[in-house]
């Protein structure tokens, strides 16, 4: 098991502390007062931890409110940690360590270094839509972002429903796909635009429920559209995923649709320039249990 140091400039007694502090640490990750953690929720100063047992398959789904050591490096969603339990007169646990990352991904920031944002992702999905436009330069950093990180990128359209009401923007967005395609980026396509026509991917729907989603997603939408749905939830299964992009763009909607408990806030777009108003104000981490899967927003 490996634990990684924080970066900053430290002197030698900090640095014998922190060596010190982390063999004990490493020494005592069996111990039952230290528990393994997946991080699903961050709130700046403090984060959301999920369970896990010492495989990192997930123990229950209580999860329970912690702040980090200082020594630690930046804390994001996706960590997976060793953390101590509350005490009795608590609500709020302790993060002591952060396991290795397998992947560690950064948000491109203008005239700023990339931000860190979501660790141990499978797969980024960087959406975009007819409204608003999008920003290609962004989605291009993005996938520069992946490539650096070793992750695996798609390019995920949202509000496909929408391609045609702005011709200008339909032609943009075709040209865009048309070269991730040939440049070897899969390409899907999605309409979160109700969570009751979402697939059950949480696999609670008794079989009428499922006959008369299917009913009213056949209603409107073509069966082209709804092979695209199904395209993107299978990419979903087995695996750690992230959304990204512009604000307004659709990733709370695209959440809302895939987990149909713990909405996550939507936005509107404003009419005044035509962008999106931000509403995902911290990087959280859903589990999609039909399908074994995990998904964040970032």
């Amino acid at each position: 098991m490996k634990i990684i140091m924080s970066k900053r400039r430290l002197n030698k007694q900090q640095l014998e502390r922190i060596a010190s502090n982390h063999a004990t640490v490493s020494q005592s990750a069996d111990d039952i007062d230290l528990l393994h953690g997946l991080v699903i929720t961050h709130y700046g100063k403090e984060v959301e931890v999920l369970r896990l047992n010492a495989d990192k398959t997930i123990a229950n789904q209580t999860t329970t409110r912690c702040h980090f050591r200082a020594k630690l490096p930046t804390i994001v969603c996706g960590d997976v940690i060793l953390w101590r339990a509350p005490p009795a007169n608590s609500a709020t646990g302790v993060i002591e360590a952060l396991l290795e990352r397998e992947s560690l991904l950064k948000r491109p920031r203008p005239y700023q270094d990339p931000k860190p944002v979501a660790a141990n992702i499978d797969t980024i999905f960087i959406t975009l839509s007819p409204q608003p436009a999008p920003i290609i330069s962004l989605i291009d950093r993005f996938l520069i972002a992946a490539e650096n990180a070793n992750i695996n990128a798609c390019i995920l359209l949202n509000k496909q429903d929408l391609m045609g009401q702005n011709q200008a923007v339909t032609d943009e967005i075709n040209e865009a796909l048309a070269l991730y395609t040939e440049l070897g980026y899969p390409v899907y396509r999605y309409s979160a635009v109700d969570n009751g026509l979402n697939d059950d991917i949480d696999g609670t729907m008794t079989d009428s429920e499922k006959d008369n989603i299917a009913q009213l997603r056949s209603a409107k939408f073509s069966d082209a559209e709804n092979n695209e749905t199904q395209r993107f939830i299978d990419a979903l299964a087995n695996k750690t995923s992230i959304l990204v992009g512009q604000s307004g763009v659709g990733k709370s909607s695209i959440i809302n649709t895939l987990k149909g408990n713990h909405r996550a806030k939507i936005g509107d777009i404003s009419a005044s320039n035509d962008k999106g108003k931000h509403t995902t104000t911290t990087s959280q981490m859903y589990q999609l249990a039909g399908a074994d899967a995990r998904i964040a927003t970032g």
